[in-house]
């Protein structure tokens, strides 16, 4: 019996967060052994969107794909992404971790922070725009 291995799996956004209000943003997710293993992982990483209904299911391809979501899903406010790897015959299931994208509303300005702590994310707050 083959114990399966650790994943780490690595998510970006283009734009980069944040995305300006409306904008369609294309997620790309890669998934690579957290070990020495040579083999590449197969599956699937479902992508869901807490403020809109959006969903997509990502089926890997050389350990990465992609998926956009809809300028139309990305109204202002914290997005929290949840990602999930689906595992597969050599590698395990993740453990879901949350993404924060922020799609700023007029008049405010965004910071994004990088947390390291835990599954790889990435964290992105708003902050109001300094009066002139």
């Amino acid at each position: 019996m083959v114990q399966a291995g650790a994943v780490t799996v690595h998510f970006s956004a283009n734009p980069a967060s944040p995305s300006p209000l409306a904008a369609s943003v294309t997620y790309t997710v890669s998934v690579t052994p957290a070990n020495s293993s040579t083999l590449t992982p197969t599956g699937t990483v479902s992508l869901t969107d807490s403020l809109s209904a959006f969903t997509c299911t990502i089926t890997l391809s050389a350990g990465s794909g992609t998926c956009t979501q809809p300028g139309t899903d990305m109204g202002g406010g914290d997005h929290v992404l949840t990602t999930a790897y689906s595992g597969d015959a050599y590698f395990a299931q993740t453990t879901t971790h949350n993404v924060q994208v922020v799609a700023p509303n007029t008049g405010n300005s965004a910071t994004t922070v990088i947390q390291t702590s835990g599954s790889p994310s990435f964290r992105a707050s708003r902050s109001p725009t300094p009066p002139s």
